[in-house]
């Protein structure tokens, strides 16, 4: 069921001009809409119907809520990424440094195996 306006309620589109409920009932007012969902700040649920002027800052509140949220989770992603691909990085330069174990001539003179493994992965990158 959709709430109607209240009685003494103008249209400030018509320059208070119009009452709202009458727009609403003829059908000529589309900025009057129901919307069903969750409080943002209490998580109380809702089912009201209203001007779209009058739901802006309640919806606006609950974008800035959903945006702070993802960026959130992207933010976790990316340090999952980055987390993996260093592990990758170390995993790589081991493979690199294991087969350099097998050639003598590829590893510099005076450096062993166990001292290039300290080297870190964006040492070994470059």
């Amino acid at each position: 069921m959709v709430d109607l306006p209240n009685e003494k309620v103008m249209c400030h589109h018509t320059g208070f001009k119009q009452n709202c409920r009458e727009l609403v009932c003829s059908g000529k007012c589309n900025r009057w809409i129901q919307i069903q969902g969750y409080d943002a700040n209490t998580g109380v649920q809702i089912n009201e119907s209203n001007c779209i002027d009058n739901w802006t800052p309640r919806l606006l509140v609950e974008n800035s809520r959903q945006t702070r949220s993802n960026a959130a989770a992207i933010e976790n992603l990316t340090t999952e990424v980055d987390r993996a691909h260093q592990e990758d990085m170390v995993m790589r330069s081991k493979e690199v440094l294991d087969a350099l174990a097998g050639h003598p001539r590829l590893v510099r003179p005076g450096c062993d195996a166990a001292q290039l493994e300290s080297v870190s992965p964006k040492l070994i990158e470059q």
